[in-house]
């Protein structure tokens, strides 16, 4: 899973651009399993009526996502980076743990082989078609509008029915 090679190159940057770079690169790679998640694979578990698959393999992906908006909103320089990336990895970590023993199996049983193919074949094209930001010399720029909303539209959609208490606090 490439997210744990990028979390376990993260305590080696010392520089604040490369650390951001990399934590970009996170982020990108954690929206990306979200959207091939939803997109493509939870439509084939639905269409053979969530056969195998529990509610918490269900809990552990929506974990995750949250974890990942907490990262979004705190990136490396703000007062909560270090809480929201631990809680990060232990969102990956979990992940990898349920897809390995409770996701996959129950995805392997409820489909057939074919559709397995098309899911894959899908999935490759999704990480194909995404073009993550292009490393810059000099300033960072302002991120365009349609990041942004991508962003914002991931943190809502994770944050629904999470009282404000449990959310991070605001810069």
């Amino acid at each position: 899973m490439k997210m744990r090679q990028l979390l376990a190159q993260l305590p080696g940057c010392t520089d604040e651009r490369a650390l951001k770079r990399t934590v970009r690169e996170l982020c990108d790679r954690a929206v990306l399993h979200v959207r091939a998640r939803e997109q493509v694979i939870m439509p084939a578990l639905l269409r053979a009526g969530w056969q195998g698959l529990s509610a918490e393999t269900q809990g552990v992906h929506l974990r995750f996502k949250r974890a990942l908006a907490n990262l979004v909103v705190n990136q490396p320089g703000t007062a909560h980076f270090d809480s929201a990336l631990r809680g990060f990895d232990e969102a990956v970590a979990q992940l990898a743990a349920d897809d390995e023993y409770a996701f996959i199996p129950a995805l392997r049983a409820a489909t057939e082989l074919s559709e397995r193919r098309a899911m894959c074949r899908d999935i490759e094209l999704m990480y194909q078609s995404f073009e993550p930001p292009v490393p810059q010399v000099g300033p960072e720029p302002e991120q365009p509008p349609s990041a942004l909303v991508e962003e914002a539209a991931l943190v809502l959609s994770s944050l629904a029915g999470v009282p404000a208490s449990d959310r991070a606090p605001r810069q």
